[in-house]
Parts: C-alpha cells; structure tokens; sequence
C-alpha cells in the first residue's frame, strides 16, 4: 500500500503548493480558498475540482465547503514533530543485543524506572481526539456546540433561541458524533476498501503492462530471429547458386583452355612447317622436296582436317544467371513470416496447486527480509511485544520500553513512528484499514489507521484493564485482562458482549495469556506462558484441545501464536528459539524454525496470506520468511 504522507495532505491539488486557509469539501478533498474560488469562477461549477463530485444537492446549505480546523491541527501537530515522524534511510539505529538486559514481554509492569524517558508528544495528538469544537456556519463567530437532526446543521446558542426554537430533536455535538460513530467507521471502511480493492486491481494491471513489454520484446525477437534465418536461407541458396556458376565455368574454360592448347601447338608445327617450305622455296630447293612431296600433301590435309576440327564457335556454351524477376512479388505474396495472435489470458489452475488442508508452513521457508526495529527518536533499547505484517510488506510494531506504534516498509526503512502514552501491549487486525492497539495497566483501547501513514482514530474507554487482544470474524474483539482472570468478547465501542472464559472453579484457570488469536474455523488460540501451554477455546468457552508437549519438544516459553489458511497454529516458544507448527488436533507437526535457523529468542508472530511470515525477536531484530509452496 502507499503512504499517504503529511506533505500530501498539505499539498493543494490544484496549486500544488502547501495549503492556505484550506477548505474541506464533502467528498474529503481540500483546497486553497482562493484556488477553490479562482476554479469555481473559471468551471462556472461547484463539483470537486478533482473528483468531478457535485455536493450541493446532498446539503442542507448553500454553503458546499467547510473550514478546515481539524486539517489545520493535524499539520500544526506534524510541522513540530508530535505526532508522527518519517525518517530518512540511516534512521533505522542498529544496537547490540544483550539478552541479559531483557524483561520477559508476558509481564505485566511497564519499564516506569528508565532512567531516561521520552518527551511525551503524543498529549497534544491525544487532546485532539477529546475536541469538538466547530463553527457555526450561520453565525462563524460562535461555536456550534448543538445539532439539529431534523435540519441535519450544526448550530450554536443563538441558533437555538432564533432559527431552531422549534427544532424538538436537538442534541449535544457528542451525542450526535456518539450516535454517527458507526456510519463514520461504515464510511471509513468503505473508502479504504476502495482504495485497497482498486490497488489489488491496479496491480495486475501493471504487471499485465509488464508482461505485455515483454511479450512484445519476445515478438521483435522472434520476428528477427525469422529475418535472421530468411537471410541466411537466402545466402545459402546464393552460395549453392554461384557454387554451380564457378563449376559450369570450370566445364566451359576447361574445353576452351583445351582448344587453345591444340590450336597453339597446330599453329607452331604449322608455322614451322611454313617457315622451312618457304626457306626451300626461296633457296630454289624444290628438287629436295620433290621426293617428300607426296608426304607433304598429306599432312597438310591433315592440318586442314586438324584446323577445321580445332574451331566450332556454334558449340560454344554460355553462362548466364537468368534471375527469378516474379521471385520478390511471389515472395512478397506468399511469405508469411507467422501470426501476431492477442488471445485472452487463461485462468487455467495449474496443477500441484497444495491442498486447502495442507499448511504452507510444512515445506522450506525462505528468509526474505530482516531489520532492526529500533529507531533514532528510541531512548533505550526496543521490545518488541507484538507485529503485524500487511499485504504490501509493510510491518506494524507495538515497541513496549519505547512506548510508541512503529510502522516499517519491506526493507526495514522507517515510515512512521506514534509514540503512545503509558505502554502499548498487543495489535488487533479490524480490517484492511484499521487495527486496535491495547494499553497496559490501562482501561483504554487505541484505534489506528493502517491506511498510509499510522494515525490515531479513536481512544475507546473499556470496563475492564486489557492487555491482550484479536479481532474476529465478526469485527468484534476478543480480549483478555491484565491480570488474567477472564477472557472477554467486547465491541469495537468498547461495550461487553459476553465472557468467553473466567476463572470459575470448574474450569481452568489461566495463569498468563499472552497472545490471542482466531483461528479460520473460528476458535480461538491462546498461549498461556505460566503453565507452558497452548490451549484453543471455543466460543462457549469449552476447551477444543491442549498442545503441551513433553519431553525433548517440551515448551519452555509459549509466546506468540499465530494460525495459517489450514487451521494450523505456528507458535512461538521464546526460550525454546523455535516455532512450533500444531496440527488442528493439537499434534506437533514440526518446528519450522530453530537455533540452527539464526532464530534467537522469538517473542511476537503474525501470518499475511498463505506464505508470509513476521517474527520478532526480544534481541529488537524482526524477521520475514516466505513458505516455498512446492
């Protein structure tokens, strides 16, 4: 997922500059004043200059935007560094592990006697949350302290004595926030699960954009591979045709070279026999030649016989190359040299696919990320007693001696650091966009946003101190108390539904419950440190089964627990320095990760997907692997 960063938010869409005097429209986009004036003026419109919504048929008043005040707030907290700080690349500080100088994360008292503590800058951010002071729009000078459901406005006192007198329905501002909670959870939800749903989309989007560079690159290829062997065919066929040039040329200038040879040797004896009759002749020999006569004739009808054989120029063959002139047009017509082909993508399920009863975690895992979780703003040393790995990569951490909500990206760079007051305990998933942090010592529940950067989005008083916490299917939550007396199912307003499980004589007593979590068949797994054992519990509170296994697999510190696709528990034993992977009957199956792995002292777990892995180690180091699916 993106983050969403301050300077974002601060950001004009339509200037691009930071925001001035910013105006909040219905659909959640903010602007300048002056650019929202200048836009409107030049749209002849009032729809969002960025999403094209049109507000005012949905309004009460004329009045489309709003002033801003919780925006102005927000930036003036982030300029001074309260709130949230992203770092740059070094500010994840490395530190040496002394596991000596570790506390045991199941216990229950937070490190009050540091002899450094942080300054606490979370109060401002947390005194927002208690504020609910607006502007009247009708009367801009007063608070509006009241609203009118019937007119669904905001009013103050003077609009209550003049215009809404007879208005019988008017409410407290916090009563109507109370009464809205949920429809603004409901809009919450929904805007990130448009957000998130169109990422999911976008994404194979992408990567289909991907696919199709390569698959054209593969094409160009493949076309000039073709050229390739076409030249070479080509190339080939003129070798074999100039091979058959040079042996009929041999042929022919071998017969010619033949005649010249027979002619020039006809020619000398001739010339010869020329140059001696006529020196005869001349030196008045005729009667020495008178008894050779009768030779002389004969071969001279044998040189004629011999010269008329010797030249037939009508035999004489030629060479020629008579090219192919219909050979490019047939070519051109008849060449195809393949078929550019655009077929649909098929969703074939390709085989070996592993069995939804199958764990992912039973083959080879891989180590595909590990980082300190410490950072510059840390006064001591992190622990870190729990973490949530996201779909992105992202990792969310609860950092107990530093007192803060840590959130880092896949390659352990820092993207937001909450400091919290009092000290945080355990994460609860609410959904793609939210998570529950609980406090210890402390009847409060912290509500984060998830979406980009971590921000506070409620403080949910509770009946009882918990410390321990999951959500569940049905978005409620499940949360055990402080000191360990009951298991409890409360709603995300912090209202108890039902005790799930106590410390009544007729049942177990739990000694320390440090980690809860639901499994997909919808028990819950708890680990409990005190008896070195993990126990799932159904909803009406009966035991399903206990994993506490003996002898050399015995557990020494069950921390951690979390449960995959397959209902199989992966559970932490911290001083063990192994993770245990627990059928769905409560039979080891085998330890995925040992000592031998480089794992020292697990403490916190979580699984993302079908084959993700978060695990943090008491030593501040969080680890990520990913299970091989063969």
């Amino acid at each position: 997922m993106a983050d969403v960063s301050e300077e974002d938010l601060s950001t004009c869409f339509i200037c691009k500059e930071k925001l001035k005097d910013p105006k909040l429209l219905p659909c959640l986009h903010v602007f300048c004043d002056c650019c929202l004036t200048q836009h409107r003026r030049l749209a002849r419109s009032t729809a969002c200059p960025m999403c094209n919504f049109d507000a005012s048929k949905f309004l009460p008043t004329p009045v489309i935007e709003r002033e801003c005040k919780f925006l102005k707030g927000y930036l003036e907290i982030c300029n001074q560094g309260t709130e949230t700080n992203v770092n740059d690349d070094d500010s994840v500080k490395s530190y040496d592990s002394d596991d000596d100088k570790r506390q045991d994360p199941g216990e229950l008292n937070s490190n009050s006697d540091q002899e450094q503590e942080p300054p606490d800058r979370s109060d401002s951010v947390m005194s927002r949350l208690d504020e609910s002071q607006v502007t009247c729009h009708t009367h801009p000078q007063n608070i509006a302290e009241d609203f009118c459901p019937s007119c669904h406005k905001l009013i103050c006192q003077k609009c209550m004595s003049t215009l809404h007198k007879k208005c019988k329905d008017v409410i407290s501002l916090q009563e109507a926030v109370e009464m809205n909670m949920l429809t603004f959870n409901t809009i919450h939800e929904f805007l990130t699960k448009v957000y998130l749903d169109t990422e999911t989309k976008l994404e194979p989007r992408r990567a289909r954009l991907t696919s199709l560079d390569e698959q054209k690159q593969r094409a160009v290829e493949s076309v000039q591979s073709l050229r390739e062997q076409l030249v070479n065919a080509i190339l080939e066929k003129e070798k074999e045709t100039l091979k058959e040039i040079e042996e009929r040329y041999e042929d022919e200038s071998s017969k010619v070279k033949m005649e010249i040879t027979q002619g020039e040797t006809l020619r000398s004896c001739v010339q010869r026999s020329v140059d001696v009759f006529e020196c005869a002749m001349s030196m008045n020999g005729h009667g020495e030649l008178l008894e050779i006569e009768k030779a002389m004739s004969e071969r001279v009808d044998q040189y004629l016989l011999a010269c008329t054989q010797l030249c037939h120029p009508d035999q004489d063959n030629n060479i020629s190359f008579i090219g192919n002139d219909k050979a490019v047009t047939k070519l051109e017509r008849t060449l195809n040299l393949g078929e550019v082909v655009v077929s649909p993508e098929g969703e074939a399920a390709p085989n070996g696919l592993p069995s939804p009863l199958d764990s992912p975690w039973e083959g080879k895992l891989s180590l595909v990320a590990c980082f300190h979780g410490g950072s510059r703003e840390d006064y001591t040393e992190p622990l870190l007693t729990d973490v949530v790995i996201l779909s992105g990569g992202d990792v969310i951490l609860t950092d107990r001696d530093n007192k803060s909500l840590k959130k880092f990206n896949a390659h352990g760079k820092v993207l937001t650091r909450v400091p919290i007051p009092d000290v945080p305990s355990r994460i609860a998933v609410i959904s793609n966009s939210k998570i529950a942090v609980t406090v210890m010592n402390k009847k409060l529940l912290l509500f984060f946003s998830i979406f980009g950067t971590l921000r506070i989005l409620a403080q949910v008083k509770t009946k009882k101190q918990y410390a321990y916490i999951t959500g569940t299917d049905d978005g409620s939550l499940l949360v055990g108390t402080n000191n360990c007396d009951t298991i409890d199912l409360i709603s995300q307003t912090g209202a108890f539904l039902k005790t799930v499980y106590s410390q009544k004589p007729e049942k177990a007593v739990i000694s320390r419950p440090l980690y809860l979590t639901q499994s997909p068949k919808g028990y819950f797994l708890v680990s409990d440190s005190g008896r070195r054992l993990m126990f799932a519990l159904q909803e009406d509170g009966s035991t399903k089964f206990s994993y506490k296994p003996k002898g050399e697999e015995a557990l020494e510190c069950p921390l951690g627990v979390a449960c995959d696709v397959a209902n199989h528990a992966l559970l932490v034993d911290r001083d063990g320095n192994s993770i245990h992977l627990v059928s769905p009957k409560g039979a080891l199956v085998k330890k995925i990760l040992t000592e031998e792995d480089s794992l020292t002292k697990p403490c916190g777990v979580y699984i993302s997907g079908r084959n993700l892995l978060a695990v943090t180690q008491v030593d501040g180091y969080v680890k990520v692997y990913r299970a091989e699916e063969s």
